[in-house]
C-alpha cells in the first residue's frame, strides 16, 4: 500500500472565484448576525416593557380586573 495524497485540480481562474464566495458568506453570515442583534434588542425591550407592567400591575387591587371580556366557548 502507498500513501497517495490527492488535492483537487485549481484552475487559475478558480481561485478568484473562491475569494468571491468566502466574500459573499461572510456578508451573509455579517447580514444574518446584524438581524439576529435586532432580535435580541426588540426582545430585550419586550421584556422590559413586560416588567414595567407587572411591577406597575403588582399595586393594584384585583378588582382591577374586571372589565375582562368574557370567555368565550370554543365548542
Amino acid at each position: 500500500m502507498s500513501n497517495i495524497i490527492a488535492f483537487p485540480v485549481i484552475h487559475p481562474g478558480d481561485v478568484s472565484k473562491l475569494g468571491e464566495i468566502d466574500m459573499l458568506a461572510q456578508e451573509s453570515m455579517e447580514g444574518v448576525r446584524d438581524q439576529i442583534q435586532d432580535i435580541s434588542n426588540w426582545l430585550i425591550a419586550v421584556q422590559q416593557e413586560l416588567a414595567t407592567a407587572v411591577a406597575t400591575s403588582v399595586g393594584q387591587p384585583e378588582t382591577s380586573n374586571t372589565n375582562l371580556p368574557a370567555e368565550q366557548s370554543w365548542a
